[in-house]
């Protein structure tokens, strides 16, 4: 499954700095959005079974959320969890 399929990164960055070629936009280096979170270090921060749940459904968890429900399979989510979790962020692939 690749990361970019889902559309994260169009609200999410991976890390706090640039890396591997990626160049972050302003509002994520300057640390002023208020879009979501950046990606880095969530597994220090939560539990993949969390992220997980969170992604599957996030109205679900918080009704007022801008994130959108992606309709993901509960593999799906698990996936994505477990990606963010282990920090696998600065890679473009899931871990499955």
């Amino acid at each position: 499954i690749v990361f970019e399929s889902y559309g994260c990164q169009a609200c999410h960055a991976r890390s706090d700095s640039d890396k591997d070629g990626e160049k972050l936009p302003g509002p994520w280096r300057s640390r002023e959005r208020d879009i979501a979170p950046t990606l880095a270090n969530m597994g220090g921060k939560t539990t993949a079974d969390w992220i997980a749940y969170w992604v599957e459904d996030p109205a679900r968890y918080w009704h007022g959320t801008k994130m959108p429900n992606l309709r993901l399979s509960r593999e799906e989510a698990a996936s994505v969890g477990k990606y963010v979790a282990t920090g696998s962020c600065t890679s473009s692939r899931f871990s499955s």
